[in-house]
């Protein structure tokens, strides 16, 4: 691609297919991010003046107007919706909406077309601008708007579609936490997201109940557990994410016969939320299933059935939305408990491929044989 004019021209056929392969979004690791990370930076970096480049040479075309007019004018309304559009979404919309595992597929296809509306608004005066003294009807510029972009977020999305991670959807059944066959000897406590406070409930969101007025309003503080005798365990509160500067506090006493302490304790402290993934511990001596989590959202969580040879890999990462799994704990009867995203505690089921929302909260401790404590 011969960019030298400040258009593309069809000089040569083998810098194009290099630059495709460069951005394909498929051919990067995640170790150093993830496709989506790269796709993003891509599109917002270099992909708006290719962009601005094809609209501003077909807004020329249609209009019989000078492309060294339009294509710099079309390439700064990309760069101007991208970056504005984007700006908007990600600090004053999605942080105040109520998007959770059972409303996701929605909000995703209403954030497209909120985002493709905002598009269409930003650089309507762009192309106005363009078609200005040729004495083009309004209506005929809002048409030719409209239809520009909508090609090019057509590319943009199936661009984007090609580096997001939506196995959580595509891969795994969303169920009530009613219809999931749970341990019944299970009990969940965890922090929860209104109030901060710690509450402990069963795995079906049954008898759920206050056991302390923590008042928690740090999204990276979670629970754990210390054993303080043979088989007793107390329950833990780990605060401000940071292991070195964070603070621990004992919530109660002899909370169960039956609990898994955490690997990444060092000294009666813990990991928070943000740092607490990899390996999964189990409550069970035994699993046919193993289950590690990622850092990046797009890694999510990976399973293994060590007597099958059966994989799984539940993610999402999206451009709009993304959810990291962390603080995992996993059940004697091979289902995993996790938090999803800030505020969602969710139950997998490995042998069904289905996932549940169990409740609004983070930083979750799996008891067994455990009675409900109160304060």
């Amino acid at each position: 691609m011969n960019i030298s004019s400040g258009y593309a021209t069809k000089s040569n056929p083998r810098k194009i297919a290099f630059l495709l392969l460069l951005f394909t979004p498929s051919a990067l690791y995640a170790n150093a991010g993830t496709p989506l990370m790269w796709a993003g930076m891509l599109h917002m970096v270099i992909g708006n003046a290719l962009i601005g480049i094809a609209e501003g040479m077909f807004v020329a075309f249609i209009f019989k107007t000078k492309r060294k007019l339009c294509v710099p004018v079309m390439i700064v309304a990309n760069y101007l919706s991208a970056w504005v559009g984007g700006l908007l979404l990600t600090q004053f919309l999605t942080p105040h909406l109520d998007i959770n595992l059972y409303n996701g597929r929605l909000w995703m296809v209403l954030l497209t077309a909120i985002t493709f509306i905002a598009t269409v608004i930003l650089e309507l005066p762009f192309v106005l601008f363009c078609a200005r003294g040729i004495g083009a009807r309004r209506t005929k510029i809002i048409q030719v708007n409209c239809l520009v972009q909508f090609v090019s977020y057509l590319i943009l999305t199936l661009w984007y579609l090609s580096a997001s991670r939506v196995s959580l959807y595509s891969k795994f059944e969303v169920l009530p936490s009613s219809r999931i066959v749970v341990n019944e000897e299970a009990l969940l406590y965890y922090i929860a997201g209104p109030d901060g406070n710690v509450y402990s409930s069963r795995l079906d969101g049954s008898e759920r109940q206050q056991v302390f007025a923590l008042q928690s309003t740090n999204h990276y503080d979670r629970l754990f557990v210390k054993k303080n005798g043979s088989n007793q365990w107390d329950l833990m509160f780990q605060g401000g994410g940071d292991r070195q500067q964070s603070q621990t506090l004992t919530l109660t006493s002899n909370l169960t016969s039956s609990a898994v302490e955490d690997p990444r304790t060092d000294n009666g402290k813990a990991e928070g939320t943000w740092f607490n993934f990899g390996a999964i511990t189990s409550l069970a001596n035994s699993n046919e299933w193993d289950f590690v989590t990622g850092f990046w959202a797009a890694e999510g969580i990976h399973g293994k059935n060590s007597r099958t040879g059966e994989r799984l890999h539940c993610s999402f990462e999206t451009p709009f939305l993304n959810w990291f799994i962390r603080n995992g704990t996993q059940l004697p009867n091979e289902q995993v408990v996790f938090q999803l995203g800030k505020d969602q505690i969710c139950i997998l089921d490995p042998k069904f491929k289905t996932i549940a929302l169990v409740a609004r909260g983070r930083g979750p401790v799996v008891a067994l044989q455990s009675r409900p404590i109160t304060q």
